[in-house]
């Protein structure tokens, strides 16, 4: 069974010595000969010749270790590199290429692997492909170049491994050409142009060079020193005061650091946000003063009876302490107005109305934001200065 290529080979071979073939026919056109016998007197004359010029004829026949560009020579199914007398050719599979050579039997080929940083994918080929900028190819005999996993990039051609991003850092897409293709991996931030830095407790950040965002329940405050960036992150003391989006977001109505302070005329509303303050918010402003002046009479009336009896003075003694204990009971009132529960009037209205024996007085009505230090000492001061006053 003969290939294409090695019947050319023969037909080529083979026309050389036509025309000594033809001499030798005992026939020529000028002989008065029928067709029958002028064919018959051709085969007796091709098969004298073949007889005596047999050295001539075995040349044209071809060697089938003769192999052709794309094939290579092979036994038993093991490719080879030199010849060998059971040796046989083979189109060149993919991963190898065809190597044409010259031996002392005349021309052949050989296929070979594909060389680290190559790859092939067809068969019957003289050459492997590089491997462009992206891929790689770390075996000998490729028969594609792989794709550079994520974390990983190469500019290179004909690269054999592919160069990994730093710790904190990773690409998006496989086949990464440059190093700028890495980028912060989930659960850190750019700080500068180059550094990843981890993600603080109560942010989301979503890695690369997307913007980075508060947790509900958490306020964040976006810093730069000498051009770094710095996030400072604070936890609000209700949840739905600071909810979740950039940083610095509060909810509606309120300011300041955790989202802690409301807008001057607003107070706390039971859903974290901040209300225009109404006449419940603003009562124990107007109460103030009248308790003050009703404090007065009772304040001249004890220093009168203290001064004409001792006996008196015990008794005030005691009615003080009693006050003093109503007031304790009156702030437990007030604290379970704080629990989790839909209160409803006129018990909301009622419970609401006792924020002033726990101190929570909502400054902010009236006053713009003030500290936090400034917003507590002015609950502290409040009752001796009703007393003193």
């Amino acid at each position: 069974e003969l290939d294409l290529p090695e019947v050319l080979d023969m037909m080529r071979k083979s026309t050389i010595a036509l025309q000594q073939i033809l001499n030798a026919l005992p026939v020529s056109s000028a002989d008065d000969l029928k067709p029958e016998e002028w064919w018959g007197a051709c085969w007796q004359g091709a098969c004298e010749w073949l007889q005596q010029n047999r050295e001539t004829w075995q040349g044209w026949m071809p060697e089938q270790s003769n192999c052709y560009a794309g094939q290579g020579m092979q036994e038993d199914g093991v490719w080879l590199t030199t010849r060998s007398p059971n040796a046989t050719c083979g189109s060149c599979p993919p991963g190898r290429y065809s190597v044409l050579l010259e031996d002392a039997l005349g021309a052949t080929a050989v296929c070979r692997l594909c060389h680290p940083g190559t790859s092939q994918e067809q068969a019957m080929s003289v050459s492997c492909d590089v491997c462009l900028p992206g891929t790689k190819a770390d075996q000998w005999g490729a028969t594609q170049c792989q794709w550079c996993p994520q974390g990983q990039y190469q500019w290179e051609f004909g690269a054999t491994e592919c160069r990994s991003c730093e710790e904190s850092k990773t690409t998006i897409a496989l086949a990464s050409i440059s190093e700028w293709d890495c980028v912060c991996k989930p659960g850190r931030y750019l700080r500068n142009e180059t550094e990843c830095v981890p993600c603080p407790e109560g942010m989301y950040c979503a890695g690369d060079s997307f913007p980075v965002f508060q947790l509900a329940g958490y306020w964040v405050e976006q810093s730069y020193v000498e051009g770094l960036s710095s996030y400072s992150v604070f936890s609000c003391r209700e949840t739905s005061r600071c909810p979740a989006g950039e940083p610095g977001l509060c909810n509606v109505g309120r300011t300041g650091r955790a989202c802690a302070d409301c807008f001057r005329g607003y107070a706390s509303d039971v859903d974290g946000s901040c209300k225009p303050c109404d006449a419940l918010s603003m009562w124990p402003f107007l109460l103030l003063p009248i308790v003050m002046l009703g404090l007065l009479p009772l304040l001249v009336a004890a220093t009168i009876l203290m001064s004409r009896a001792r006996r008196v003075a015990v008794s005030i003694f005691i009615v003080c302490v009693i006050f003093g204990q109503l007031v304790v009971c009156l702030q437990s009132l007030e604290a379970i107005y704080q629990f989790e529960i839909s209160w409803i009037d006129p018990a909301k209205a009622v419970l609401s109305s006792l924020a002033i024996f726990s101190l929570d007085i909502e400054f902010s009505c009236i006053l713009d934001p003030q500290s936090h230090v400034v917003e507590y000492g002015s609950q502290l001061l409040a009752y001796p200065a009703v007393l003193l006053g």
